[in-house]
């Protein structure tokens, strides 16, 4: 499990988003193992990501200040390992858009938050794939992503309705075709 999209409003997630950005209103959360070992936060062309450091048993809060590493080259920006019960809550701004919140957590920490497995076909899998990963549409083709799935791994037209059904009935397509969170999760860490 790398990372993750929240599909919901969880309680507990919000608490901590609260605590540590209050003013913080979007829906964008993302849920991560991949801690990074770098954590840069200062204004550049627009951009800037906002690190807090969060201990699970205490609530206690540390912010990353603005560390730029040419003016602020004494300030902290490395970490070698995140101490179990500490997470790190990171606000991204990109080019003076919201990017939403990140959680970088241990796998431990985050167990009560990390999605149910998902039984899946290879054939939910090709089409959870290809929908992640192409257009609907493209070059005169109506049905671009089956028409590149069969022509990569030989679905038949069959196969691929059956199992976007079987997807939507999961709930890991919507029925306009597209792909949500929870699809997006189910085949986290795979690629075409």
């Amino acid at each position: 499990m790398e990372s993750f999209r929240l599909e919901k409003k969880d309680p507990y997630v919000d608490r901590i988003i609260k605590r540590c950005y209050p003013d913080y209103k979007g829906r964008k959360i993302v849920i991560s193992t991949m801690i990074p070992n770098q954590l840069e936060s200062y204004w550049d062309g627009g951009s800037r990501t906002f690190y807090t450091f969060y201990e699970l048993a205490t609530e206690k809060l540390l912010n990353i200040g603005s560390n730029h590493p040419f003016f602020e080259k004494d300030k902290p920006r490395l970490i070698e390992k995140l101490p179990r019960g500490i997470i790190i809550v990171a606000h991204t701004i990109f080019c003076g858009k919201d990017m939403g919140i990140t959680i970088y957590a241990n796998k431990e920490d985050i167990v009560p938050l990390l999605p149910e497995p998902q039984e899946l076909t290879e054939n939910e899998i090709t089409v959870l794939l290809y929908t992640r990963s192409l257009k609907s549409s493209y070059a005169g083709i109506k049905n671009y992503r089956f028409y590149e799935a069969h022509n990569r791994t030989e679905i038949t037209i069959e196969e691929w309705e059956k199992a976007k059904e079987n997807c939507i009935r999961k709930r890991l397509l919507r029925k306009n075709g597209s792909i949500t969170p929870k699809g997006r999760n189910a085949i986290s860490g795979m690629y075409l």
